[in-house]
């Protein structure tokens, strides 16, 4: 549900590196994404472990 908007988090991410993750949501939510706060996370705490958006 997130991979589609990716390349926007990764964007956010180097424009903004402490921007809060409800924001990100919002963000993905007015682009489409139908997932959930809490898979939001889950998505980012495993791209961060394993430096897929750093």
């Amino acid at each position: 549900m997130v991979d589609p908007d990716r390349d926007h988090l990764r964007r956010r991410r180097a424009e903004e590196r402490g921007v809060l993750v409800e924001h990100l949501f919002d963000e993905i939510r007015a682009l489409g994404c139908t997932g959930s706060l809490n898979f939001l996370h889950t998505y980012l705490n495993q791209a961060y472990r394993v430096n897929q958006l750093r």
